[in-house]
């Protein structure tokens, strides 16, 4: 995929004339995405901030270049195109199609999991048929404030009452999203730390290794 590529499936997100709607899931430690399920006016105006974030990193920067994962060293001004096989792809890659492909998602249920739990954000913005973005963030702990270790004072009419509840930060910062069938890599550090991309093309790139020994195409030095 090539940058005028990307600019292209993604230019629905500047046109005011067009609806656009989102949805955001949720996943907690081997679990499957389950939507959660936020007020209308809170949806828009994160839709908001995200698509201005999404617009920011690739139609309005005319520096940014996109690059084959698998082959690129370039670490600047770059952002990648995860173009290993559908067998590498992780568990969070996965999760991608499913929640822009199943239409049967069960919301999530703060009584069996709290927000302390969640590791990943998935949100999917849709405009006309065929013209959609899903975003992945990986959920750290600085992305959550933990009501047992804090004491969160809000305000209350004329007083202040404390917070009992643990809360979830989103920030506009993008991951990991995927357009089409084409996944793209932003934040390459976080990325190869939380989802070990880094031991996967390892890994990729010794079986090639392998491939070829086997068919005879490299050969040792006698």
């Amino acid at each position: 995929m090539t940058k005028e590529e990307l600019n292209r499936e993604l230019q629905f997100l500047t046109v005011d004339q067009i609806e656009k709607t989102m949805a955001v899931y949720v996943t907690v430690p081997n679990g499957q995405p389950k939507l959660f399920n936020l007020m209308n006016e809170d949806i828009n105006e994160l839709k908001s901030i995200i698509i201005s974030s999404l617009i920011s990193l690739t139609i309005n920067n005319d520096d940014n270049t996109i690059e084959n994962y698998s082959t690129s060293q370039k670490r600047e001004n770059a952002i990648y195109e995860y173009d290993l096989d559908e067998e590498s792809r992780t568990d969070e890659m996965k999760n991608m199609h499913s929640v822009l492909n199943d239409d049967i998602i069960e919301n999530f249920n703060a009584g069996e999991n709290s927000i302390e739990q969640i590791n990943g954000l998935y949100i999917v913005i849709r405009g006309n048929i065929d013209q959609n973005v899903v975003i992945y963030k990986n959920v750290s702990t600085v992305d959550k404030v933990y009501s047992r270790s804090s004491f969160l004072i809000f305000k209350s009419n004329d007083q202040f009452t404390r917070q009992k509840e643990a809360l979830l930060r989103i920030s506009p910062s993008i991951q990991m999203f995927m357009v089409g069938n084409n996944i793209i890599l932003v934040d390459m550090k976080k990325l190869e730390k939380v989802l070990k991309l880094d031991l996967i093309l390892q890994r990729e790139t010794e079986r090639d290794i392998q491939r070829l020994v086997e068919k005879n195409i490299i050969v040792e030095d006698k």
